[in-house]
């Protein structure tokens, strides 16, 4: 397991904590089929990658749409970050696609995903969801 989902962090903002509690069960389900299988079905994998891709994709444009409707006054950083993220990702996923090599997708959720996604909720989501919950809390401030 890479996640312990009762510990992760919340936000302000209980739709963004439902998006990231079943994006990081996805994640685990993945992660531990990599790292507990012997015989691994390529296939599966591989659908599982994108049922993950289109989830984290999903959650990226939520965000983003969210933050457009209220005018977040972070939108322009943290849709960047959504897109770097994302590249990385795309990435990684066709280098699987290339070499099946099952390593490099569990390196990947270990150290890229995990810290990064972690990381993520504290910083720029914690933002996002206080703004979403209450916009009027954040008026006359800047970033």
């Amino acid at each position: 397991m890479l996640f312990e989902l009762e510990k992760v962090n919340k936000v302000a903002f209980d739709d963004m904590n439902t998006v990231h509690l079943e994006e990081l069960e996805l994640a685990n389900t993945l992660y531990d089929y990599l790292t507990t299988t012997k015989e691994h079905d390529h296939s599966k994998i591989e659908k599982m990658l994108e049922e993950f891709a289109f989830h984290l994709r999903d959650h990226f444009l939520f965000e983003e749409d969210m933050m457009r409707e209220t005018n977040c006054p972070i939108l322009s950083c943290h849709e960047s970050e959504h897109k770097r993220v994302q590249k990385i990702m795309f990435q990684i996923f066709t280098e699987y696609a290339r070499t099946k090599d099952v390593r490099l997708l569990q390196f990947y959720f270990e150290r890229e995903f995990k810290s990064w996604i972690e990381n993520h909720i504290v910083t720029m989501d914690t933002v996002t969801g206080a703004f979403l919950n209450d916009p009027s809390v954040f008026e006359g401030k800047s970033c």
